[in-house]
């Protein structure tokens, strides 16, 4: 299954403008993943992620990236 992965870094004080941000980035999420079968929904983290994660080096494979050492 693909993964949408959606980071916005700024300033937005408004309450409801970054509701509607949020809103059509989780538009776009739901396009994308209407591409894939078997979609069990979404998951939304805020804040950032601390300790050991382990991350698949297969979405990379053919693109000429790499994962940081």
């Amino acid at each position: 299954m693909g993964s949408v992965y959606v980071r916005w870094t700024g300033r937005c004080l408004d309450e409801e403008v970054r509701a509607q941000l949020f809103a059509k980035l989780r538009e776009l999420a739901q396009l994308s993943y209407s591409y894939f079968e078997g979609f069990s929904g979404f998951r939304n983290f805020h804040g950032p992620w601390e300790g050991r994660i382990l991350i698949s080096p297969d979405p990379l494979v053919g693109t000429g990236l790499q994962l940081p050492a």
